[in-house]
């Protein structure tokens, strides 16, 4: 018991006189924890050649129900087949909303068709941290500078086109899924 004391008043007096280097000797090693192995890959699939190909197992989508407006469409997208869930959880029904918005700007959103508020902000942002114009003055389909093509073959495709110059903005086609 003694001498656990005397090593015990001994030890600050040690440490004390110890002036620590800054900076260290060297530079510290992260440790990262062994579960790290078990995260998802965050490889693009484009990388990685053990991912499933998509355009080949995956079904893609068909529109339905398309209503066309001065200043849009919107239609129901369908899961074509068995979801094959290579880019995380396929939803099966989705919706497709175009608005022509300017003469230069054309709003296309696809989002989940049963959403809730209880899910909501996890596809569509609040407009408080991501503010979007609406539909201007005069803005129709008709005065827009910008195309909107689809077609549901082999599955739903889209274009965006700007109609002046004939330059492609945005294009799925080819692609099975959107």
């Amino acid at each position: 018991m003694r001498a656990s004391r005397t090593l015990a008043m001994a030890l600050p007096a040690i440490v004390a006189g110890q002036k620590p280097q800054y900076p260290p000797p060297f530079p510290p090693t992260p440790v990262l924890p062994s579960s790290i192995n078990y995260a998802p890959s965050v490889t693009p699939n484009i990388m990685d050649t053990t991912a499933p190909n998509a355009q080949v197992l995956c079904p893609g989508y068909t529109a339905s129900d398309v209503q066309e407006t001065t200043t849009g469409l919107t239609a129901d997208l369908t899961l074509g087949g068995q979801g094959c869930n290579a880019h995380g959880n396929d939803v099966k029904y989705l919706t497709l909303s175009v608005q022509y918005q300017s003469q230069e700007r054309l709003a296309v959103r696809i989002y989940p068709k049963h959403l809730q508020p209880s899910n909501q902000s996890l596809y569509i942002l609040s407009p408080s941290f991501t503010p979007q114009p609406g539909i201007g003055y005069g803005a129709s389909k008709a005065s827009s500078d910008l195309t909107f093509t689809w077609t549901n073959s082999p599955s739903f495709q889209f274009k965006v086109v700007r109609a002046s110059s004939g330059e492609i903005i945005f294009d799925t086609y080819g692609q099975n899924r959107i």
